[in-house]
């Protein structure tokens, strides 16, 4: 452990692949053998209940089967409805769902058909369900609550345990994704009940005292009426016959099998249905299409193609506008940065104030002009709060004022530092898909397997201790992968942009270089990816597996905070408790996290392994506080300018390419413009990290490279004029009196330089 936390300095600034060793072996051994028990956790749930992944993939009835699942009786079947939903919202714990909004928590009868229902036929009436429905397999529930056997039956029989109920649909369903989706129903009264089953020529009319009358229906003109009416006038409370006490109403209801009711719009609906049911029918008739519908219109062509354009290939050519962007006008854009956030800070100071009261009656023709609340003064029990406020934000506003004043040399090396990482988009352009190409697709696989195992732990494990024990230990393992890939690609374009700061942008090669040359760096990437591959995976590991303690002990609080909000509301110390807890430990992973990416610099450059990694990151930043600030303070301003512009440009492309386009009318464009702001959003922080990852090890390199014996070898003669270096030793060589120009010492630095060292790669081939 001692060699471990060594400080002692390396010989080269950056340490070639033969001159390493494999570091930290014992937490990517740990690693591996997380992996061998998240697997095994995965492989006991899917055990447990193999039928959950059937369902996934095919929408399963309330009655047993997965419509449209193949070598089934419901094979043809890849249609869902519901047909008994006025009765199922009708249920007392149905009614507080869609009360509240929770439409997703709702669980209606669900059945499989061939085709979705359409409007509903009096003259030809289709039933659903009754003996000829499949029956279930497995242990499902069967008809009326009754379990079928655990042994997979005849796909041909019948449900006769229970029964399937026979139903006539009487809804307009549209067809989103295989779901029979409510499309409307009749909004006015209904004027009378009518029997559609048995018709009223099938009817036995004489047990019904001749009451029967075929009634004429003008939704369905036809010179053959069929429908009749129930309970017409004059049969309440008339008995049938002189033997019996049933009237006529009663003995009419019980010979109908489907009443339906004949609105004056001539539309049906159920005679169950109550004003009620009927609006939260519309209700979920349009959350559902909202969702469904969105989805579908994501698939499309024209969708489909504006994603790919403007939800991937753009974010990446704006990655390239932006370094060019910021080649020339680096020093404009940073000062600009820091101005535009002084006088937010600033903006801020003076509204707290103005709102605890603090100008008495100075600026009210402010509020006089836009009577407006927000420029009004607060309450009286509320000046208190703002003066608070209004006093954090003028001490911040202070100290950053005098920051921004004392940094002026560290805000001038920076924007060099700035203005050199955009060459290494010139010479290594294949490091803005390296996120793209490598981190994204394998963390958003990982992120689904996490999804898809943690729904199998939740479903199957009915003990809720077993159940909670698993889950943590598999997100865990989810977040801990999550990031060793991060850290992964961090190090891997981290070490390339050394070799590129030693070999390819070393001030010894400034005259071999057009200002127009420029390079893929395809290989100088892959090859920097292998060396961290082969050397340092374990050093990955173990950054990330304190990262991700962090992250779980946070979700964990988060967890607690969601189910204790009952208590939190009684108890003021419990949710201070609460509040303050995740308050500090949002503060400690962001600490980690920024010594950690730090120490994966030194490693990805030093060879190091990680604890002595970020030994030397606090020793750098103790030594370089000032700048360090200055750096990630910039830093910060250009992801959130870099990393917001980009999607709301992107998404509003999208909008307004579909929302004119005649092919797309009938769709929204709002749902692709949402999911191309969150795609080019992802592939924009992405950049933005590749950003960080080169400022910051260009950062790190410049420093050490001005501290090695004798000045610096490989910095860029744009890096040392940005540093003003050119003039420091204009000044000391014409004060010792013998003044040489720049141009004559860098050609006297090179020569020595070439005599009595070799290039970081050992033999001038590549470096890792």
């Amino acid at each position: 452990m001692g060699a471990c936390c060594s400080t002692k300095k390396d010989p080269e600034l950056f340490v070639t692949r033969k001159d390493r060793w494999c570091t930290d072996i014992l937490f990517l051994l740990a690693f591996l053998a997380a992996w061998g028990g998240g697997i095994a956790i995965a492989a006991v749930s899917i055990n447990k209940d193999t039928s959950l992944l059937t369902d996934i993939l095919y929408t399963p009835d309330s009655y047993g089967n997965n419509c449209g699942r193949p070598n089934t009786a419901t094979a043809d079947m890849k249609k869902v409805f519901y047909p008994n939903l006025d009765a199922d919202i009708n249920k007392p714990e149905n009614l507080a769902l869609f009360a509240t909004g929770r439409y997703w928590e709702f669980k209606p009868t669900r059945m499989c058909a061939s085709d979705c229902p359409g409007f509903f036929n009096f003259e030809n009436p289709t039933a659903y369900g009754g003996s000829s429905y499949p029956c279930g397999y497995d242990n499902r529930e069967v008809g009326s609550g009754e379990v079928g056997s655990a042994v997979a039956v005849d796909p041909d029989a019948t449900c006769t345990a229970g029964g399937v109920p026979e139903y006539y649909y009487t809804w307009v369903t549209q067809d989103i994704i295989n779901r029979c989706v409510p499309f409307s129903d009749s909004a006015t009264v209904g004027s009378q009940d009518l029997c559609s089953v048995p018709s009223c020529t099938e009817v036995n009319n004489a047990s019904l005292a001749g009451s029967v009358q075929c009634t004429q229906v003008d939704a369905y003109p036809s010179d053959t009426p069929y429908a009749w009416e129930v309970c017409g006038e004059g049969t309440v409370g008339v008995p049938v016959n002189s033997s019996t006490t049933e009237d006529i109403c009663t003995a009419q209801t019980n010979a109908c099998k489907r009443v339906l009711r004949l609105t004056r719009s001539d539309l049906f609906k159920p005679t169950t249905q109550t004003a009620d049911s009927e609006q939260y029918t519309q209700d979920l008739a349009n959350y559902v299409r909202t969702v469904l519908g969105g989805i579908e219109g994501l698939m499309v062509t024209e969708a489909a193609v504006c994603q790919g354009v403007f939800g991937i290939a753009m974010p990446v050519v704006l990655g390239f506008v932006w370094a060019i962007f910021l080649w020339w006008f680096a020093g404009p854009l940073v000062w600009g940065l820091l101005v535009g956030l002084l006088l937010l800070l600033t903006t801020a100071t003076f509204f707290f104030m103005y709102k605890a009261g603090w100008f008495g009656d100075t600026f009210d023709f402010v509020t006089n002009i836009y009577n407006s609340s927000l420029t009004s003064e607060a309450e009286d029990n509320e000046k208190t709060w703002y003066a608070v406020i209004a006093v954090i934000t003028g001490v911040v506003t202070a100290i950053f004022l005098v920051f921004f004043i004392m940094s002026r040399k560290a805000i001038k090396r920076l924007i060099a530092i700035v203005q050199e990482a955009t060459k290494v988009f010139k010479d290594l352009a294949a490091i803005v898909l390296w996120p793209v190409l490598f981190q994204l697709p394998f963390m958003l696989a990982v992120f689904f397997y996490g999804l898809f195992v943690s729904y199998y732990i939740i479903m199957v494990w009915s003990d809720v201790n077993t159940m909670a024990i698993l889950l943590i230990l598999h997100v865990f393992l989810i977040l801990w992968t999550l990031q060793v890939i991060k850290a992964t690609i961090w190090s891997s374009m981290s070490a390339a942009v050394g070799v590129w700061f030693t070999t390819t942008n070393a001030a010894e090669n400034a005259d071999k270089r057009g200002c127009l040359s420029c390079g893929f760096g395809f290989s100088e990437l892959w090859n920097s990816t292998g060396l961290i591959l082969a050397k340092h995976m374990g050093s990955m590991c173990f950054g990330a597996l304190i990262i991700a303690i962090c992250m779980l002990i946070r979700l964990i609080l988060a967890t607690i905070d969601y189910y204790t909000q009952d208590l939190q509301e009684k108890n003021m110390m419990l949710k201070m408790v609460m509040k303050c807890s995740q308050c500090v430990m949002w503060c400690l992973q962001k600490t980690i996290e920024f010594i950690s990416f730090f120490g994966f610099i030194f490693v990805a450059i030093k060879g190091v392994g990680f604890c002595k990694g970020c030994v030397q990151t606090f020793v750098f930043i103790a030594k370089y506080t000032v700048q360090t600030a200055v750096n990630k303070t910039v830093q910060s301003l250009l992801r959130a300018l870099i990393g917001y512009t980009t999607p709301v440009f992107c998404a509003l492309m999208t909008f307004f390419v579909l929302d004119s386009l005649d092919a797309y009318k009938g769709h929204s464009a709002y749902w692709p413009a949402a999911v191309v702001f969150v795609g080019s959003f992802i592939i924009a922080d992405g950049i933005c990290t590749v950003y960080d990852c080169i400022i910051d090890t260009i950062y790190l390199m410049s420093f050490e490279d001005m501290e090695r014996p004798g000045g610096p070898k490989y910095m860029s003669n744009d890096l040392r004029k940005g540093f003003g270096m050119d003039e420091a030793e204009n000044e000391a060589s014409k004060a010792a009196g013998k003044y040489k120009p720049v141009t004559q010492r860098r050609k006297e630095v090179t020569t020595a330089y070439k005599s009595t060292t070799v290039s970081p790669d050992g033999g001038g081939s590549s470096a890792v």
